[in-house]
């Protein structure tokens, strides 16, 4: 999912849920019996922010920051 969002220019807001919409309609989640698909994607999105692969700003959107853009 980190190497999904060099297709955002560097320094581009991506919004959250957009994000992990994005994920699901690409089917690049984990498929999880007891868990909602949409909580999936919460949780990899929470990891990348935890690792500081994406940083956020403010409570709605993430960024990539130009390092890791150019990592991905």
């Amino acid at each position: 999912m980190f190497s999904y969002c060099v297709i955002f220019s560097k320094d581009y807001k991506i919004g959250r849920k957009q994000l992990v919409l994005l994920w699901i309609a690409e089917d690049l989640l984990p498929s999880a019996d007891n868990e909602r698909i949409e909580d999936v994607g919460d949780d990899c999105l929470h990891q990348l922010l935890y690792r500081s692969f994406l940083e956020p700003m403010g409570k709605s959107y993430v960024v990539m920051c130009d390092l890791m853009h150019d990592l991905a």
